[in-house]
């Protein structure tokens, strides 16, 4: 059985979080918008067809613009 690491050694959970984590008992909406865009745009570079289709589908369309996904990519690298 392996043991439990810190969640800011997982990169996926790292990758979610970019512009933070939640804190306190009321949500952060602009937070999490903000961390989800992140997220959705690290998505968009899937280049295989089939596995985009299958992401678009259950994202329901609500991946980020071109303009936005470029933006989000620019930030991304401070937040490291």
């Amino acid at each position: 059985m392996s043991d439990l690491k810190p969640a800011n050694e997982n990169r996926w959970y790292v990758l979610m979080t970019l512009y933070g984590e939640q804190d306190g008992d009321e949500i952060d909406w602009a937070l999490h918008e903000k961390n989800v865009a992140a997220w959705n745009s690290k998505i968009n570079e899937v280049n295989d067809r089939r596995t985009w289709r299958k992401i678009e589908k259950k994202f329901k369309g609500r991946l980020p613009s071109n303009e936005d996904r470029q933006k989000i990519q620019e930030e991304i690298p401070k937040l490291h």
